[in-house]
């Protein structure tokens, strides 16, 4: 087990995570850092921010940077925080299966 950080980010703020948690895997904290993005993802969903979690280990180094889903400019798709965060986490199980076919 080895302890990381999970700093949210975004592109003029910065909240750092001064705890952190312990891992087994880099898989592991994906999974946390997902977790964490769909908590935060009600309260973000009106913000053009761009939104990201950088998880970092021990030394402070960045080992990963997970980004928050987003909305598309001038109207292409609407923003649904639960829609998003669904084909956000399903593209993602789809592609550490190996398939690249992206649904709908």
């Amino acid at each position: 087990m080895a302890r990381f950080y999970f700093h949210v980010a975004a592109t003029d703020d910065f909240i750092p995570d001064l705890d952190g948690s312990e891992f087994a895997s880099l898989s592991a904290c994906h999974g946390h850092a997902l977790r964490i993005i769909n908590a935060c993802l009600p309260f973000v969903q009106n913000d053009r921010r761009r939104w990201w979690i950088e998880v970092a280990d021990a030394e402070g180094q960045t080992v990963m940077t997970v980004l928050y889903p987003c909305c598309f400019p001038f109207g292409l798709r609407a923003c649904d925080p639960v829609q998003d965060a669904r084909y956000w986490w399903d593209l993602l199980i789809r592609l550490q299966s190996g398939c690249t076919a992206v649904a709908p």
